[in-house]
């Protein structure tokens, strides 16, 4: 849903995420029927937090796309090229 940028709510895992933060998601209590309420309710009323939340997600998800990490794999595999050509 992030890489799609979908507002996303979600429960906190255990033990939390540091990654993870109120900025990516809106966070809810666990098994708590009127937290989802709430939450879908402040969505739907604030087209800002959706807006930072789509943003910041799809952001948060491109990290683990595969271009991403071929891109990471690349460059690591340059500067150790470049290490022994030295």
């Amino acid at each position: 849903m992030l890489a799609q940028g979908l507002p996303t709510i979600a429960t906190r895992a255990t033990p939390p995420d540091p990654d993870l933060s109120d900025e990516i998601l809106e966070f809810i209590p666990t098994r708590d029927v009127e937290a989802v309420t709430e939450a879908l309710l402040k969505l739907v009323c604030n087209p800002q937090l959706r807006d930072r939340l789509s943003t910041t997600g799809r952001l948060f998800a491109h990290r683990f796309s595969w271009s991403f990490i071929a891109k990471q794999h690349l460059d690591i595999y340059r500067m150790l090229q470049a290490s022994f050509a030295n």
